[in-house]
């Protein structure tokens, strides 16, 4: 996971979603993809990698996860309307709900639609806020999958 956010290791996306892949298929919930119709990932809050400008790992997997699961992928739908600070360096949960909070917009009427709202990393917060801007669009139904989670969560 590292290597593919971080280091631009953008081949190791069909790993990770063949990996998605099995664990749906263990849990016997793919069958529960066949309603979804858009696979969203979590805007990012900056470039990940120095000498990649446009690389964003989770735009990459979501693209890939629309292809192995015959989906639509909307990167443009949910959008960052101002910048925050990285997660990762902030200490409190309150201070985290209060960076994110008011910082996602969908772009379009999602009404009746159901979204998979994908992250690499699930503290709650910006997943939160982003699933309560989906709705408050119109999605009757907001699916998260994150690829890990911090420890306290």
């Amino acid at each position: 996971l590292y290597l593919f956010k971080n280091c631009s290791q953008k081949g190791l996306a069909y790993d990770i979603v063949e990996q998605i892949k099995d664990f749906l298929n263990s849990e016997d919930k793919l069958r529960e993809f066949s309603d979804i119709d858009y696979i969203i990932p979590v805007p990012e809050e900056g470039r990940r990698n120095r000498s990649d400008k446009t690389y964003s790992p989770m735009s990459v997997l979501s693209e890939i996860m629309t292809k192995t699961f015959g989906l639509k992928s909307a990167l443009d739908i949910l959008m960052k309307t101002r910048e925050t600070l990285s997660q990762k360096d902030i200490k409190t949960r309150k201070q985290k709900i209060r960076n994110v909070l008011g910082a996602f917009a969908a772009q379009i009427d999602l009404k009746d639609k159901k979204i998979l709202l994908v992250d690499d990393l699930y503290d709650s917060d910006a997943m939160n806020e982003c699933s309560q801007m989906l709705k408050q669009a119109g999605a009757s139904k907001v699916y998260a999958l994150a690829l890990t989670k911090t420890t306290y969560v």
